[in-house]
């Protein structure tokens, strides 16, 4: 049977969140999600490594695609800004 926890690591503006699934074996899933109820945008299967090792991936990849999606809402308020024109 799979055997997991998931633990929110850390929550960020509008909703986004670094996830860690701990999974059997040592292994680990840690990601970027939208919400408690988002998609899983971003994910990489970790091995052989420790919960703080595994807590600081899963912050590194949030912090990366959380930046993405700030400037990508940025650029999309310029482009309605220059619509607006």
């Amino acid at each position: 049977m799979f055997a997991c926890r998931s633990e929110v690591v850390e929550a960020y503006h509008e909703g986004a969140l670094a996830l860690m699934f701990r999974l059997t074996k040592g292994r680990f899933i840690v990601g970027y999600a939208l919400g408690e109820r988002g998609m899983l945008f971003r994910g990489e299967l970790l091995s052989e490594c420790t919960d703080d090792e595994a807590r600081r991936a899963a912050r590194q990849i949030a912090s990366y695609f959380a930046e993405l999606d700030a400037f990508d809402e940025y650029m999309a308020t310029q482009h309605e800004d220059e619509e607006d024109l």
